[in-house]
């Protein structure tokens, strides 16, 4: 009996071996046909590689090179009103009495247009006593702070100055005037005493051209930064309209700010001046 229940033991021992062996060689049969498989099978292709930047970072594409700029046209010089001097004071501008090279302009995006063919000749403002010749004015360079603008120039002595590239009476366009009102003849000495209404003529030789004081502004120039000192002097610029502009400084005793007068033309039966 006993010898019995040892053999029946020995054979259920060989099930349970013969069972395992089994189950481990499908294991490795599986595992060699799944080696065989991914060999036989070439990996998915999804593209070029992303490119990181930096540790950690999210991958990203890399970002298209931007196109080549065009070379920018060399920018026009700056122009500024006329300068501020006291008496006594000596120019700031370099090359004072010497012209600006050719590639002058009236503001920061204009180019200037060739000399009118009959420039203004003399100034009459029966309202402050005023009866001077005009002569043309050109500009000069002047550099402050390594910024390079060009300046109009004021004549010395009872003179007013003619901007030589601004506009000349009854073609239309802006006529711009400038004069000294504290040195040099003081020509402009009264101009801030001007009112709307009052009559300026303007001869170009024995013909005078009438004009009516609009509007009067006083600008403060002095230490003021080149933006503002470039939007003050769009009182000088071109105009699509006629009208006279007149610049000096002021006050008498500081010359901080400039002065600026406007008149538009008389009405056209009153368009002439007599000499």
């Amino acid at each position: 009996m006993h010898a019995l229940a040892s053999r029946q033991g020995a054979i259920r021992l060989t099930a349970q071996v013969l069972m395992w062996l089994g189950a481990w060689l499908l294991i490795l049969s599986l595992v060699s046909a799944g080696q065989t498989f991914a060999l036989a099978t070439p990996p998915p292709d999804f593209g070029p590689e992303p490119v990181v930047v930096g540790r950690g970072a999210l991958p990203q594409q890399a970002a298209p090179a931007e196109p080549a700029l065009a070379p920018q046209a060399e920018a026009a010089p700056l122009i500024i009103l006329p300068e501020t001097r006291l008496p006594g004071e000596r120019s700031s501008a370099s090359g004072e009495g010497r012209p600006a090279p050719a590639a002058q302009s009236l503001s920061h995006n204009l180019q200037p247009q060739p000399p009118a063919p009959a420039a203004p000749t003399r100034l009459v403002i029966p309202a402050i006593g005023l009866d001077a010749p005009v002569q043309p004015v050109g500009v000069v360079a002047v550099t402050q702070g390594g910024q390079t603008t060009l300046q109009w120039q004021v004549p010395d002595g009872y003179v007013v100055g003619w901007h030589e590239s601004s506009a000349v009476p009854g073609q239309g366009g802006n006529i711009v005037l400038n004069g000294h009102h504290n040195i040099n003849g003081q020509v402009f000495r009264y101009l801030v005493n001007l009112k709307p209404g009052d009559v300026i003529t303007v001869y170009v030789g024995e013909q005078g051209y009438n004009y009516i004081v609009s509007e009067r502004h006083i600008l403060l120039e002095k230490g003021q930064p080149l933006a503002v000192r470039l939007k003050n002097a769009q009182w000088i610029q071109p105009t699509a309209d006629e009208r006279l502009t007149l610049v000096t400084c002021w006050p008498y005793t500081s010359n901080t700010h400039r002065l600026i007068v406007v008149a538009r033309p008389a009405p056209q039966g009153d368009q002439r001046g007599e000499p």
